[in-house]
């Protein structure tokens, strides 16, 4: 089938081809990380998968701890925290540029991204009695510096998220 125009503007467009989301985003990475953002924000773009990520800790732990609820929230986050402190600057600025766009908490967005790296962690807890209920996590993610200055990540998404991810693909394209 051929591509159906969602929205064509200066600095991005977003097509239908099929199904798939093909977005294309210009300009520099501040201003296309706060464009994905609002594509999302607006709902030209889908919130679930984001919403998947972001709460899918928090929804096991409220359902299966009540009231440790909220304090185990807020540890999780400061775990968030202290995994995005060593985030190289122009990173967390995109991160927080995407937040804004999105009308988030960055913590929120922060949460959804690393939800694969601290599923190693949540695994680890997971093996302990009384802490069994806690998602096992199946992505795995590579993050480092590069020998000229730049920084290289990769990731694979095998989880459970049938039914979220594969309803919402996205085919992303940013320049430079």
């Amino acid at each position: 089938d051929p591509c159906r125009p969602v929205l064509e503007e200066k600095g991005a467009a977003v097509h239908d081809c099929a199904g798939i989301h093909v977005v294309e985003l210009h300009g520099p990475p501040i201003a296309r990380a706060r464009r994905l953002g609002e594509l999302v924000h607006d709902g030209i773009l889908s919130r679930e998968v984001l919403r998947y990520f972001s709460e899918k800790v928090s929804e096991v732990t409220a359902a299966q701890t009540g009231w440790l609820a909220a304090p185990l929230g807020i540890a999780f986050n400061q775990v968030v925290r202290l995994f995005h402190r060593r985030a190289p600057a122009p990173l967390a600025e995109e991160i927080d540029a995407m937040a804004s766009g999105l009308q988030e908490d960055p913590i929120v967005l922060r949460r959804g991204i690393s939800l694969a790296d601290t599923g190693v962690l949540l695994q680890g807890l997971g093996s302990y009695p009384g802490f069994h209920w806690i998602p096992a996590t199946g992505c795995t993610s590579v993050a480092t510096p590069l020998p000229d200055g730049g920084f290289a990540y990769g990731r694979n998404l095998d989880f459970a998220g049938v039914g979220v991810w594969d309803r919402h693909p996205m085919h992303l394209l940013a320049e430079p």
